[in-house]
């Protein structure tokens, strides 16, 4: 799954996705658990890593 397929699956459950800052990466916001991240979006299409997906979870509280 790339970056953009994680933004929209996240948008599914609930959260905010951010535009891409100067430094490719997104900010997200969790209404629900009030719990910030950020997704990296340098890459193109480059698949995310398993580890960088459930720690972006983690974080905004969805797992």
């Amino acid at each position: 799954m790339n970056s953009d397929q994680f933004a929209r699956w996240l948008r599914k459950q609930g959260v905010i996705v951010g535009r891409p800052d100067s430094k490719n990466h997104r900010s997200l916001h969790n209404p629900a658990t009030g719990k910030y991240a950020s997704l990296p979006t340098h890459g193109g299409r480059q698949q995310l890593k398993k580890g960088t997906m459930e720690g972006i979870k983690k974080q905004l509280g969805l797992k």
